[in-house]
């Protein structure tokens, strides 16, 4: 029974101890999600070899383009498997070649569907003797076409491989944190929710349908803990211009939307010239106080 206790604690003394990772979307502004990594191995045995993740974003957007990745060997995460056989020649390798990319093709089996879909798979793997991928960094940029918010959700993708340690086994993930972001151009018409009109009503009007959406949006539970005011820059961006910019409450800052425009809107399609086009209002509406 000592000789077995025995040899079980030198097997644990020997073995060496998993890899923890974790990656995350990080909103850049402009539609641009970074993906950074953070990886707690030891070079030689337990240090990430390879990522196979998926990235996708919902709200019918795409992912356009991909960039801030290396490439090479000796150069972190640069050896990019799905592209390799197609754009490297392993003897004389031209690392420069734009196709040259950690997307995979989307016709190889489990891949999504690439640029210019709601979806890729990277695959991004380290080749090197002397200089280790570093423990954190970036692993790529991603450039991102849609409108309003918009869900940016990271997932392994076992079919590809997952993630890897160096010593071939799985990689223990932490966490894969995914992130929020606001895309696409900021409304015009100061109380006009676009596209949010009524039977008959061409876009650009200011009427219930909006009074409707502003009473939804004060009555959040995070907004009615907060006295019914809303941070503008935590709603979908076809909800902001429902805030009428300087016209908030006493000691509110500017940006949050509240009771002060609830009231500025119901008085705008009540107004005389308003009730008459069935309380409807055409933007651009005045400017307060109402």
């Amino acid at each position: 029974m000592r000789r077995i206790l025995l040899i079980s604690a030198m097997l644990l003394a020997v073995s060496p101890a998993m890899a923890a990772v974790t990656v995350t979307a990080v909103d850049e502004g402009s539609c641009v999600v970074r993906i950074d990594y953070v990886d707690t191995g030891a070079a030689g045995t337990t240090k990430v070899r390879a990522f196979a993740l998926d990235i996708t974003v919902d709200g019918g957007a795409t992912i356009d383009s991909i960039d801030g990745f290396l490439k090479g060997d000796e150069n972190g995460y640069g050896i990019f498997p799905g592209n390799f056989r197609d754009y490297i020649n392993a003897a004389d390798p031209n690392w420069d070649d734009l196709s040259y990319t950690p997307v995979a093709p989307s016709g190889d089996p489990g891949a999504l569907g690439g640029l210019g879909t709601g979806g890729i798979t990277i695959e991004m793997g380290s080749l090197y003797e002397t200089t280790a991928p570093a423990s954190s960094g970036t692993l790529c940029r991603l450039n991102i076409t849609g409108t309003g918010t918009l869900n940016v959700t990271l997932a392994v993708n076992a079919i590809r491989g997952g993630i890897v340690q160096e010593n071939s086994s799985p990689a223990t993930v932490t966490a894969l944190n995914g992130v929020a972001i606001i895309c696409g151009t900021p409304p015009t018409c100061m109380l006009d929710v676009s596209g949010w009109e009524g039977d008959g009503i061409p876009d650009g009007y200011v009427g219930p349908e909006d009074l409707t959406t502003l009473m939804n949006v004060i009555t959040q539970p995070d907004c009615v803990a907060n006295g019914y005011y809303c941070d503008n820059t935590t709603l979908p961006l076809w909800q902001q211009a429902l805030d009428v910019s300087g016209w908030e409450g006493s000691g509110i800052p500017d940006g949050y939307v509240g009771p002060e425009d609830l009231t500025s809107l119901m008085n705008v399609i009540t107004s005389e010239g308003c009730v008459a086009n069935g309380y409807y209002c055409t933007c651009p509406v005045p400017p307060p106080p109402y």
